[in-house]
C-alpha cells in the first residue's frame, strides 16, 4: 500500500505522523517490508530515521529522500515490487513531488490542525487532490485531527470536516503531547520511550491501524 501524508500547510504534524506511522506498521508487522520517502527539502523523516541508525536501534527505519519529481516517479517505478508498504512525508507546500505522489498513492492521509488557518487551506488541497484525479490517480482521501483539544475551534473543525465530501474523518486523532516531539528527535517510536507514554501509543497505534484497516 501506498500511503501519502500531506498538506499543503506547513507545521500540521506530517512528519510527525509518517515516522511514527511507519515505526509503528513495522513493529506490528516485521514480516512486512516498510520504506519511508522524504519529499520534503527539509529532509525532517531522514533525519529520524538517520538518528535511529547511528543508534543503532531494531527495526530499521528504512527511509529514502527525494525532493525532485522525476527522481520520486523514477524510485516509485525501480522500487515498486520491492516494499510492501510505502509512506510518502509530502512537504507543507504545492510541489511537483505532491502531485506525483498522489497519482501512485493508496491514500491520502492529511493531518489537520484544529485551526481556522488549516480548515481554510484544505480548499486549496482540495484542488490538488481533483487535478490528480483527473490525470489518473485513484485514492482514498482521510483525515485526522492532530493536537486535539476540547476546544470550540476544535469541535468546529470535526464538523467541518464531517460536512466535507472530499475528506473522510478519521476516528483516530492524535493530541498534543510532548512525547511525539521527544520520540522523533531520538530516532524513536513513542512506545520505545521510557518512561513509556501509554496514550501517545495508543493513538499512533490507532492511527496506523485505521490506515491500514487492521
Amino acid at each position: 500500500m501506498i500511503v501519502v501524508i500531506a498538506h499543503i500547510k506547513g507545521g500540521t504534524g506530517k512528519t510527525t505522523a509518517a515516522t511514527q506511522i511507519a515505526l509503528a506498521r513495522q513493529m506490528a508487522h516485521p514480516e512486512r517490508r516498510v520504506w519511508l520517502v522524504d519529499t520534503d527539502e527539509q529532509q525532517s523523516s531522514l533525519d529520524t530515521a538517520s538518528i535511529r541508525s547511528e543508534q543503532g536501534l531494531k527495526p530499521d527505519l528504512i527511509c529514502a529522500a527525494y525532493s525532485s519529481s522525476k527522481q520520486l516517479v523514477s524510485q516509485l517505478n525501480a522500487q515498486a515490487g520491492v516494499w510492501d508498504d510505502i509512506i510518502i512525508d509530502c512537504g507543507g507546500r504545492d510541489s511537483d513531488a505532491l502531485r506525483v505522489a498522489l497519482l501512485a498513492a493508496d491514500k491520502l492521509v492529511v493531518p489537520v490542525l484544529p485551526r481556522a488557518y488549516d480548515i481554510w487551506s484544505l480548499a486549496r488541497l482540495e484542488t490538488i487532490m481533483e487535478s490528480a484525479r483527473n490525470y489518473g490517480g485513484h485514492f482514498e482521501a482521510l483525515a485526522f485531527i492532530n493536537r486535539k483539544d476540547k476546544s470550540a475551534e476544535c469541535k468546529d473543525a470535526v464538523k467541518y470536516l464531517q460536512e466535507n465530501e472530499a475528506f473522510k474523518l478519521m476516528t483516530a486523532s492524535l493530541s498534543d503531547r510532548k512525547s511525539y516531539g521527544k520520540a522523533g528527535g531520538s530516532g524513536r517510536a513513542v512506545s520505545e520511550l521510557k518512561p513509556c507514554d501509554k496514550k501517545a501509543v495508543e493513538e499512533i497505534n490507532e492511527l496506523t491501524k485505521e490506515i491500514f484497516g487492521d
